[in-house]
């Protein structure tokens, strides 16, 4: 996936609201971080691209974990997981 400036900033923005509580949720996350019209278009490219990973449609991680042999996983496990992933997205982690 590319990343442009604009989707590096926006994931950067979302995964400082995930770890401070803000948001929950990825896509959420994205959607509240995006002040621009530019940012709601990167939102929205990048939350296609995570539905499209987690099987298409708008499934949550933690239901995708589950459904994939990942289940059991506690809040606070999913929410590193969703950290990690946003980390991931920004090249941050192999």
């Amino acid at each position: 996936m590319a990343i442009s400036k604009v989707k590096r900033q926006l994931l950067i923005k979302a995964r400082e609201r995930i770890i401070w509580g803000k948001n929950d949720l990825i896509c959420y996350a994205l959607m509240d971080a995006a002040r621009t019209q530019e940012e709601q278009h990167a939102s929205h490219l990048l939350r296609s691209y995570i539905s499209q990973q987690l099987g298409g449609g708008w499934m949550r991680l933690e239901i995708w974990q589950r459904e994939n042999g990942y289940g059991n996983r506690d809040r606070h496990q999913v929410k590193q997981d969703r950290i990690n992933w946003i980390s991931w997205m920004l090249g941050e982690l192999e």
